[in-house]
C-alpha cells in the first residue's frame, strides 16, 4: 500500500497539530526520510511548544532519517514512568513535564538510522511501549541493556545490526510479553536459555547469525 507523504515541514506539522481548532487528535506521525530536518538528532521533537501536539501520540517513525543518537527521547516518556531523582528547580515545573510527555506511545520505528549505540533513557518508556523497530541500524555489542528495560514490549525488530550477545538471566526474561523477536542478520553465537521462558512468543528469527 503506497502512502504519500506529508510535504509539510515537522514545524508546520506539529504547530497545526497543536492549534486548538484541530478537528482530530494526533495519534500517528510518519517522518521517514527526512534527514536535513532531523540533522543527526531527534530534538527537533523536543520541544515544549509542541507539547500538546505529542500528547496523544500512539506511533511514531523516524525511519531512514540519518538520526545516530537518541539522546532525549526520555522526553517523550510518561510522566508515570520518570523515576528520575529531580533538582529543586525541575519539582517546580513539573507541570510542565507531564505536559510533554507522550503517556500513549506504543510504536517506535527507528530502522535504518546509523544508531552504534541507544541511549539510556529509552527505558523510559517501559510503561507504555509495545513495539519497536531497530532494523538495519548500527548497533553493535551486546543488546543494549535499556532494551531489556522494556517490559512490554510485544514486538522488537533488531534485525541487521553486529548484535554478539544476549544476556539471558535479568535480560530477555524480563521482556515476558514478547511475541514477535527480529534478531535475524546479526553476529548472535549463542542463545541463551532463558529464551525459553518468554510463553507468549510467535516468532523468532535468528537466521544470519553465527550460532553454531
Amino acid at each position: 500500500m503506497f502512502v504519500k507523504k506529508d510535504e509539510r515541514k515537522i514545524p508546520q506539522i506539529l504547530s497545526e497539530a497543536s492549534a486548538q481548532d484541530r478537528k482530530e487528535n494526533l495519534t500517528e506521525l510518519r517522518l521517514a526520510r527526512r534527514p536535513a530536518e532531523f540533522n543527526g538528532s531527534i530534538s527537533i521533537l523536543c520541544q515544549p511548544h509542541y507539547a500538546n501536539a505529542l500528547h496523544d501520540l500512539i506511533s511514531l517513525s523516524l525511519y531512514d532519517c540519518q538520526i545516530s543518537t537518541l539522546t532525549g527521547i526520555g522526553y517523550l516518556a510518561s510522566s508515570s514512568s520518570c523515576n528520575t531523582t529531580t533538582t529543586e528547580e525541575e519539582d517546580e515545573n513539573a507541570d510542565i513535564h507531564e505536559d510533554v510527555c507522550c503517556p500513549h506511545l506504543k510504536e517506535l520505528n527507528f530502522g535504518r538510522n546509523p544508531l552504534s549505540v541507544l541511549s539510556p533513557e529509552l527505558s523510559l518508556l517501559s510503561n507504555s511501549l509495545t513495539s519497536l523497530w531497530l532494523d538495519d541500524c548500527e548497533i553493535t555489542g551486546p543488546l543494549p541493556e535499556c532494551v531489556y528495560d522494556l517490559e512490554n514490549l510485544e514486538i522488537l525488530r533488531i534485525s541487521n545490526n553486529k548484535i554478539t550477545t544476549l544476556k539471558g538471566r535479568h535480560g530477555i526474561d524480563k521482556l515476558q510479553n514478547m511475541k514477535v523477536l527480529c534478531l535475524d542478520g546479526n553476529m548472535i553465537e549463542e542463545v541463551p536459555a532463558e529464551l525459553a521462558t518468554l510463553t507468549h512468543l510467535e516468532s523468532l528469527l535468528l537466521r544470519k547469525n553465527k550460532l553454531s
